[in-house]
């Protein structure tokens, strides 16, 4: 009875062997496991192969020795299975990498092998698994010394195939007799593999086949000329497409071109005049009351209308047309009209429609686009335009008067600033160059400007000006109490350390 329990043990440690090793197949040989965990898997499969090959000293470890001599392969599968779930890099890095700081996993396995060829049991199955593994691992020809010079091999057993010298014919792993796979099937499954596999297989088929190499070289060299082609065609369709974008902008005829011009100019002056009758008419809005339509929603809807025709202006005057300067001054000279028309009218309607325009850009982002589209002059141009009894710069300048009192129209600021060019098109509204420019009817000086006009601010820097005289500021015109004059921002020249100054004027 006693000697049956001992034949039993053999066999009970080599069961669990077998459970430990598909153990760790199971946990390591995942594809989606992280380098780390596969490559302790195969470190413990290892350890265990060589505590096996050693263990022939003993009684017990002769019969552990045996049972896995007697076709058992879970050790050479389950370390194929793991290396068969790492990627092209992740094998590169297994060979070249050292694991344990004194020899790298291949040699580690070439030793394993070494040993298992030297045990005196039956290892063939496992053995020629264990070359396998080594094979999938390193290229053909990593047994090859720096110096050109074969290594010295050992091959005792003729089912393990060792990789020789490169070649002109493929290296002895790829030329055993495996079963032939169908041309679709191998297709299929290069499409299924990741990239860094396929291409590791390229490189060692390339090593072995000069033929190989040079036709991946000369699709590579294709590929680069191909590439340059094609930018280069994108580089001349966009300067092609850009021609013709600038071409369009020319290419209306005179007459349909002036006929445009005037029925623009007819739709900005109509617009205006639609939107001071809907403000100072109450005939206009007799059947929306007699439908029980309260004045909040009569002025919501003229302020839909009015930001409707604002928006439409400002749209059609940057259309792809060459117009002409007093096309966009008429624009801008009915945009201007249509803000002094909302500031002036009276009344509960009107009340409701400027509550509707707080907060609302849109007059103001109109005129700065169309004057951003124009050069430097044609905005000077624009500011001095005179129609008979003011300039245009000091029509805006009224309705920023005007606005006062209303939170509505605040961004009129860049509108004239934009008409004396203080602000360039990428430029930002903070960081204009400052200029002295005084004049007796600015009408817009606080305490601080008047403290400036005496050549001296508020932080103590002197600054020069034209006309020292406070009087002269004093007797201008008065602005409104609630209405605050137009910003300026001083800025240290770069080429005197005295700050300028510039006030808005004509």
């Amino acid at each position: 009875m006693g000697r049956s329990k001992q034949c039993d043990i053999p066999f009970d440690v080599f069961r669990e062997e077998c459970d430990t090793i598909n153990y760790i197949d199971n946990e390591a040989g995942v594809k989606h496991n992280f380098f780390g965990a596969k490559q302790s898997g195969l470190e413990t499969l290892r350890k265990i192969g060589k505590t096996i090959c050693m263990s022939g000293n003993s009684t017990l470890g002769r019969e552990v020795l045996k049972q896995f001599g007697h076709g058992e392969t879970c050790l050479s599968d389950s370390t194929m299975a793991i290396i068969a779930a790492m990627d092209g890099d992740e094998r590169a890095e297994m060979c070249e990498n050292f694991f344990d700081g004194r020899s790298t996993s291949l040699a580690k396995m070439e030793e394993l092998q070494e040993l298992d060829m030297s045990s005196h049991s039956n290892k063939r199955q496992r053995t020629n698994s264990i070359g396998d593994a080594r094979d999938t691992m390193t290229p053909p020809y990593a047994d090859v010394a720096a110096n050109g010079n074969k290594r010295r091999q050992t091959n005792p057993n003729p089912c393990i195939v060792i990789p020789s010298i490169p070649s002109q014919a493929f290296p002895n792993a790829y030329a055993r007799n495996y079963p032939p796979v169908n041309r679709d099937t191998i297709w299929k499954a290069l499409n299924y593999l990741d990239r860094s596999f396929i291409q590791t297989l390229l490189l060692w088929v390339a090593e072995a086949q000069p033929r190989v190499a040079f036709d991946i070289m000369e699709g590579f060299k294709n590929k680069l000329a191909k590439d340059k082609e094609e930018a280069e065609e994108k580089r001349q369709q966009a300067l092609r497409e850009r021609e013709e974008k600038l071409k369009q902008r020319g290419r209306v005829e005179p007459r349909a071109q002036t006929r445009n011009q005037n029925d623009y100019i007819h739709y900005c002056n109509a617009r205006a005049i639609d939107l001071r009758r809907l403000l100072t008419e109450d005939s206009c809005h007799a059947g929306n009351r007699s439908n029980g339509m309260s004045e909040a929603e009569i002025a919501s809807s003229i302020h839909k209308d009015a930001v409707t025709w604002i928006e439409e202006i400002g749209k059609r005057a940057l259309e792809p047309y060459s117009w002409p300067l007093f096309v966009k001054r008429s624009a801008l000279q009915a945009l201007t009209k249509m803000g002094k028309d909302i500031c002036d009218a009276k009344g509960t309607l009107a009340a409701g429609v400027r509550k509707s325009f707080e907060g609302n850009r849109c007059l103001e982002e109109a005129m700065s686009k169309i004057l951003r589209e124009m050069s430097r002059h044609e905005r000077s141009e624009v500011c001095n335009f005179s129609d008979g009894i003011s300039t245009f710069y000091r029509t805006v300048e009224d309705l920023w008067r005007l606005r006062c009192g209303h939170p509505i129209f605040k961004d009129l600021i860049k509108v004239l600033r934009l008409l004396k060019n203080e602000m360039d098109r990428e430029e930002d509204e903070a960081m204009p160059i400052i200029k002295v420019e005084e004049t007796d009817d600015q009408g817009m000086f606080d305490e601080r400007h008047r403290n400036s006009s005496r050549g001296v601010s508020d932080d103590g820097v002197e600054i020069l000006a034209t006309n020292p005289d406070p009087a002269v500021a004093s007797d201008s015109l008065e602005k409104p109490k609630d209405c605050p004059a137009p910003s300026f921002v001083t800025r240290k020249s770069p080429f005197s350390p005295i700050f300028l100054l510039r006030v808005n004027g004509t």
